[in-house]
């Protein structure tokens, strides 16, 4: 008999993915921090947050090419 695996929510792996990033932005606040987070917060159309990441990663390196 196959043994089931427990499969995991997708809001977990939101949820995962988004406590990591917060951790890197308290840690190193890098653009390109704020520009993952951003993409984490676009996927959950959480468009307001998203927008506010994209313009804090332009604010810190205005050269980079994913913000």
């Amino acid at each position: 008999m196959a043994t089931s695996v427990p499969s995991r929510r997708p809001d977990d792996s939101f949820k995962s993915a988004l406590a990591a990033s917060n951790f890197l932005i308290e840690t190193k606040p890098t653009a390109k921090a704020f520009c993952d987070r951003g993409n984490l917060y676009e996927k959950r159309f959480d468009h307001a947050r998203a927008v506010a990441d994209y313009t804090r990663a332009i604010e810190l390196d205005p050269s980079a090419a994913d913000a």
